[in-house]
């Protein structure tokens, strides 16, 4: 995972000094070890497949850029429906095995303490983690379902730049100076906005 870091961060430093085939290469070359690495629905990838996505639209490629943003979306769609049945199937299993466990434990100690007790105790500890991980499931499921309305609209955007590049033009007459500047600043931050917040299962 650090030389995906790495080759990351080097990409970001590539497209920061304008040279957007060498950002475009760090970000694949991370991508292809990422997918090695992580589950298909991870955020990490969805993440990746932006910032290529991205890239590829400040160097002025949107049709080579949609497949990517696609990507992305997919594996938001992914995560978001895995965690969905995880918050379903926990709802419906916590209470039955909490149930049973305490009924074994009803024996009687020799000293005449209930074993209930410290049966509770860890129950309590047990329902509470439950209720804290279900808690970020459910967070992290408001956020994805957000992200992937955001990677929607950038994949609409992608679109109408193919059909329309006149209007890509007049948006983006340049990748140099302090208008392109503007735009990777611009894009970065949107990529920093929409994968900042999350659990990153």
């Amino acid at each position: 995972m650090e030389k995906v870091d790495i080759l990351s961060t080097l990409a970001e430093v590539a497209l920061e000094r304008e040279d957007i085939e060498t950002s475009l290469n760090d970000y694949q070359k991370s991508l292809s070890i990422l997918e090695r690495l992580v589950e298909p629905d991870s955020r990490h990838l969805a993440e990746l497949n932006f910032r290529i996505c991205l890239c590829l639209e400040i160097g002025s490629k949107p049709q080579e850029a949609i497949p990517y943003c696609q990507k992305a979306i997919s594996v938001c769609k992914a995560l978001l429906q895995r965690l969905i049945n995880e918050v379903k199937s926990s709802g419906e299993s916590t209470t039955t095995p909490a149930i049973s466990e305490l009924d074994e434990g009803d024996e009687v100690k020799s000293s005449g303490e209930s074993a209930t007790t410290p049966a509770i105790t860890e129950l309590d500890e047990g329902v509470q983690q439950l209720s804290n991980m279900h808690a970020d499931k459910e967070a992290e499921i408001e956020t994805l379902t957000g992200l992937s309305g955001e990677l929607e609209k950038k994949l609409e955007d992608l679109q109408q730049l193919v059909l329309n590049p006149k209007v890509h033009s007049l948006r983006n007459p340049g990748n140099g100076g302090s208008q392109g500047k503007r735009r990777r600043e611009e894009c970065s931050s949107n990529c920093h906005e929409l994968f900042s917040d999350g659990y990153c299962y």
